[in-house]
């Protein structure tokens, strides 16, 4: 937060294909999490791992409601990384920092054009 307390912006350029990979990753290894905890089986990892949309679809409608949430997000990250548009935020078109795509490899906002930065900028009433 600058001095008034409004979020920065994000001040990075776009990712490196390096941290795209990196990126890739993690989301694999967190889809895999999920998977693996809701105990569905060897056939939901033999699906991840082909990325095999139409048995993910199946094992990711039998998760529970915040893990699913949470994987098809995850999914739609993966999608944005094939398409290219990874890593750029929906609203401002400017590029999402690294650093905040670690913590959050699914998040499709910059900080600044985040719906909790938003809300931090709403008057009181």
């Amino acid at each position: 937060m600058n001095r008034i307390g409004l979020v920065e912006a994000d001040r990075s350029g776009p990712l490196t294909e390096r941290q795209i990979r990196t990126l890739e990753g993690e989301v694999v290894r967190e889809l895999r999490r999920l998977i693996a905890a809701a105990g569905d089986g060897a056939s939901s990892l033999v699906a991840l791992a082909e990325l095999n949309p139409a048995s993910l679809d199946a094992t990711i409608r039998d998760l529970p409601v915040v893990p699913r949430r949470k994987a098809i997000q995850l999914l739609a990250a993966l999608s944005r990384m094939a398409a290219g548009s990874y890593g750029v935020c929906v609203r401002c078109k400017n590029p999402i920092s690294f650093e905040r795509l670690e913590v959050m490899p699914e998040t499709v906002w910059c900080r600044s054009c985040s719906p909790d930065a938003w809300a931090e900028r709403r008057p009181v009433a």
